[in-house]
């Protein structure tokens, strides 16, 4: 059947049996990009699954030239078997998988590329272990400085951004790094050595295959019309640029995401004519926002995005106005604080991880501001909670694994990674390029700048290798390049790619005025920061008199906004910011956009897994972990019973109460021992 031909009415409706209208719209989408807003039992496997039995059976589309990716090995053998129950057996020899499955099988067809033989070995954890042991002994690096478990770490976590043994040295600059490189190094040369390849190779080799043989790419892209991927906020960077490679093309991709950032209802808006409440504001609609001339100017709503959210919110007091928004909402303003202020802050550095301290900021990558305290002996005792409490440093930058710590101590303040405190100029591990909202004048509003200098020659190579115009700066032996955007997207666009290709961070900002302000999260906010307001000549900085923190239950709302990107919500300029994911990378979600500005949006909301106790439980406990971020479905599927909490003395008590509630269900219900299940925390 051609893509052109009408299905059958019967078969088309019996597809569509069951799917709430958003759900049925997903399905029928064929052309283009396609995101699917989507949380936990809202139906998003069936929409995937339907969606591919529409392509095949209505669209002609083969099933050979499908690519769905999950990421367990069991949900793709559920999609498959569900898929199967659609279209037939078929279904079983498609490509249904995790993306390291995928990219085994593409590396065996195509291994000779990267010279690596087509039976090349796949190492698994410990494998790589022992390897990364034998290289630090054979290299005399110090196991108790350099723990092998510690190095392979800082490996793999460059590999899943994808930087390479070469660009991870070309950027070290202490010996630290230095020593990190060297093992890099030999490592992946003895993986080539022995034919073999880690799993984070199989991700990251692939990306270089498609990037180095132009024709192998086409050829995947031809083969591949139609992607789709599940839990897409959960993608690494590598992950995420296969995606972007393979659809390049076609622009086929369809992936399935989670949730938002937003304002509840009742927050006013500011309008040429007056202050409109949020759900009131509608698509094509003028509100006024922030241009770089430091004016106030009209933006036109391009989408509304409204939801349901259960969780802690922001309550920001500065100038005499009250914004309340979920944690992680965006402003502009200065972070900077009075000199004198008593400030513990959490540190990040790539090669050592992290630690709590006052000070040390300048040998920081990142930071992040964790309290304001009124005297110095506060500040001492609240660093030193901090660092028992979450299992980190203090003093010093140590090779413990303090990642697990930090994000549970971010996760309890509602901090967000992506956005810290500071970051120096142009650091020595992790340098930085500025994307800057409004910088550059040639109209009212301003064009968007994407800037970056150096006299690090290294990073300049890799750009120019990547097709960056890069030209000597002002500077004897400096580096730069600057070019400016009158689309926002297109230069966000530019700026990840940029900063992929030199291994650099994009400090994301906007010029209004004579000043230049940060994007912040009301959660980063602290009183004494600075935000904009606008005034009779423009906007103007007020001062944050207080924050605190409640919790809310009910509708939100975000609006996107064509030409400023921002819009003034309870007389503070907030920036628009409808799709702020969870998972491993907030840039993914972001990226795609940026790489189809012509996404198609689909807003799952509907649970249909459980019982609306269950989902009220589940929701208050994801509302304290940043992981998941805190929201609410609604399920017609009735309140259920309710759930029993039960408070054991110690491990037997516990133990003995689990196993009289089993016997119990297994005598007085049908249940069969298989049916019961006991989860553990750790």
């Amino acid at each position: 059947m051609s893509p052109s031909a009408e299905p059958a009415p019967d078969r088309l409706e019996a597809l569509l049996e069951g799917l709430n209208p958003v759900q049925a719209e997903a399905v029928l989408h064929t052309v283009g990009p396609a995101l699917v807003i989507a949380g936990a039992g809202s139906g998003k496997t069936r929409v995937l699954t339907r969606r591919i039995a529409h392509l095949i059976g209505h669209e002609g589309v083969s099933p050979f030239e499908i690519l769905a990716i999950t990421f367990t090995n069991k949900a793709a053998g559920e999609m498959k078997e569900r898929v199967a129950e659609l279209v037939g057996p078929v279904a079983h020899k498609m490509w249904v998988s995790t993306f390291h499955s995928a990219c085994v099988r593409i590396l065996r067809r195509e291994a000779s590329h990267l010279d690596f033989p087509s039976s090349f070995t796949i190492y698994d954890q410990a494998d790589a272990l022992r390897l990364t042991s034998y290289v630090l002994r054979d290299l005399d690096i110090d196991p108790k400085r350099f723990p092998p478990r510690s190095v392979h770490a800082a490996i793999s976590a460059a590999k899943n951004e994808g930087i390479d043994a070469d660009a991870y040295a070309a950027s070290a600059s202490q010996i630290f790094e230095r020593r990190i490189a060297d093992a890099y190094r030999e490592y992946q040369a003895r993986l080539q050595r022995a034919g073999a390849m880690d799993f984070d190779d199989l991700l990251l080799n692939t990306v270089s295959l498609f990037r180095r043989h132009p024709d192998v790419l086409a050829q995947y892209q031809r083969r591949f019309t139609q992607i789709l991927v599940d839990e897409y906020q959960d993608t690494n960077h590598v992950q995420n640029d296969l995606v972007l490679l393979l659809g390049a093309d076609h622009r086929n991709v369809f992936v399935v995401g989670d949730s938002d950032q937003c304002l509840p209802p009742g927050t006013l808006v500011q309008t040429p004519d007056g202050e409109v409440p949020i759900e009131q504001v509608g698509v094509g609609a003028t509100v006024m926002g922030a241009g770089g001339d430091g004016q106030t100017h009209r933006g036109e709503v391009s989408f509304v995005k409204e939801g349901h959210y259960a969780g802690p919110v922001v309550e920001v007091r500065a100038g005499g106005r009250v914004l309340r928004g979920t944690p992680h909402h965006l402003v502009l303003g200065s972070s900077a604080l009075p000199a004198g202020d008593h400030l513990v802050y959490l540190l990040w550095r790539a090669d050592r991880g992290y630690r709590v301290g006052r000070t040390g900021q300048e040998l920081a990558d990142k930071l992040w501001l964790l309290r304001v305290c009124d005297s110095d002996a506060e500040a001492e005792h609240r660093t030193l909670r901090f660092a028992d409490a979450y299992g980190l440093p203090v003093s010093e930058f140590g090779a413990l694994d303090t990642e697990v710590g930090a994000k549970q101590l971010m996760s309890d303040l509602l901090l967000h990674p992506d956005f810290p405190h500071g970051r120096p100029d142009n650091g020595g591990r992790r340098p930085s390029l500025d994307l800057t909202m409004f910088s550059d004048r040639r109209t009212d509003v301003g064009y968007h700048r994407v800037q970056w200098s150096s006299n690090r020659a290294d990073i300049a190579a890799r750009l120019v290798e990547a097709g960056v115009s890069v030209r000597p700066g002002r500077l004897p032996g400096s580096h730069r390049f600057e070019t400016s955007h009158s689309s926002y997207p297109e230069a966000v666009a530019l700026a990840r790619s940029a900063a992929h290709a030199g291994g650099l961070d994009i400090r994301r900002r906007a010029q209004i005025g004579s000043a230049t302000y940060d994007f912040l999260p009301l959660s980063h906010l602290h009183a004494g920061m600075r935000l904009l307001v606008p005034g009779a000549d423009g906007f103007e900085e007020v001062e944050v008199e207080a924050v605190t923190v409640d919790e809310y239950d009910g509708p939100v709302y975000d609006l996107e906004v064509a030409r400023t990107h921002t819009y003034v919500a309870n007389g503070l300029l907030v920036h628009n910011s409808i799709y702020n994911f969870r998972g491993a990378d907030i840039r993914n979600i972001l990226e795609f956009e940026d790489a189809f500005p012509d996404v198609s949006v689909f807003v799952l909301e509907q649970n249909y897994r459980s019982t609306q106790t269950i989902l009220d439980a589940a929701n208050a406990v994801i509302a304290n972990n940043m992981g998941r971020k805190p929201k609410e479905l609604w399920t017609d599927q009735g309140e259920g019973q309710a759930i029993i909490r039960y408070h054991a003395d110690d491990e037997g008590d516990e133990a003995q109460w689990i196993a009289h509630q089993i016997n119990h269900l297994h005598d007085t219900t049908p249940n069969r021992w298989g049916d019961v299940a006991v989860f553990s925390r750790t």
